[in-house]
């Protein structure tokens, strides 16, 4: 009830069930009925789509039945894009064709006979008494309680107002929801974080660096690795590139962010002290130190 109701009178909703209709087309009176009872008013402009989405049938399906039932006068309407109503007049509705000769022949078949004196049990009409199977000795009324909008709803006619064409809630399109804001210390943090060529996911960064949060970690100290990172990627020239590391794994378990993220010192180069620069150059001139021709071989003695 909290989501909405459709109020109808018993004596109509009684007649709907004696009017021999078929289910496609008590689909039909129920949709026209949920559209116009259903938001107190006597009639709506109801289009083929908004009968085929409440209904599940085809829309060529429900235009037909539509039609059938507007001849029968169960519905009523003056024009295909004109507003739509259930005729509460229901001594006016007409049984489809075929129904009445159906009806007699399963009778004849069964053999029974109306007796001569007993009268055809009819719907009471509007405001008559409505006695039980108890007999008449123990009547009973239809209970109707006075509501005003509902009986403006059944006085009938054409609807005064203009109404725009129904379109159910599954059609309407709903609100897209609002993204979470994230906080303003990882916002701080994300903005800082080197950029990285390929996926670096925000959402799973922040989900990392909640957990950390969650363990007691100040944000403080994670944005001060930060910090130290990007000095370190700027001094590299890795920034923007595959080599920066994910910020799901920066504010992991493994506490990345607590690294010094320190450049290794260069070491300078040793130099030779004999001059030479490698071991395929020759010495410098005047570098080579005399030698004692007694301490050369034999062959090479009278060489130098």
């Amino acid at each position: 009830m909290e989501d909405g109701f459709i109020r109808i009178a018993t004596e109509l909703h009684q007649a709907i069930a004696q009017s021999r209709m078929t289910g496609r087309e008590r689909a039909i009176v129920d949709a026209v009925i949920r559209f116009t009872y259903g938001w107190q008013r006597k009639s709506a402009r109801i289009s083929g789509d908004t009968f085929a989405e409440w209904t599940g049938l085809d829309r060529s399906d429900c235009n037909t039945i539509v039609t059938e039932l507007v001849r029968r006068k169960i519905l009523l309407r003056s024009g295909s894009r004109s507003p739509i109503s259930l005729n509460k007049d229901y001594s006016q509705w007409e049984k489809p064709k075929g129904a009445t000769r159906r009806v007699k022949r399963k009778s004849a078949e069964r053999g029974e006979k109306r007796p001569s004196g007993e009268s055809q049990v009819t719907t009471p009409q509007w405001g008559e008494k409505h006695p039980t199977e108890r007999g008449d000795n123990h009547p009973t009324y239809i209970d109707r309680k006075d509501n005003p909008s509902f009986a403006n709803a059944q006085s009938g006619g054409a609807c005064e107002d203009e109404l725009p064409q129904i379109e159910l809630e599954s059609q309407q399109p709903k609100p897209a929801a609002k993204a979470k804001p994230y906080p303003d210390d990882f916002e701080q943090a994300w903005q800082a974080y080197p950029k990285r060529a390929g996926s670096n996911p925000k959402n799973h960064a922040f989900q990392a660096w909640q957990a950390r949060r969650k363990e007691g970690v100040p944000a403080e100290r994670m944005l001060e690795g930060v910090r130290r990172y990007v000095a370190f990627c700027n001094a590299k020239g890795s920034a923007h590139t595959e080599f920066v590391m994910q910020a799901k794994r920066f504010f992991g378990p493994s506490l990345e962010f607590d690294n010094d993220w320190s450049l290794p010192t260069a070491q300078p180069r040793s130099t030779r002290t004999d001059g030479r620069m490698g071991f395929a150059q020759p010495l410098p001139v005047g570098s080579y130190t005399p030698t004692n021709e007694d301490d050369l071989p034999d062959w090479a003695k009278g060489l130098s």
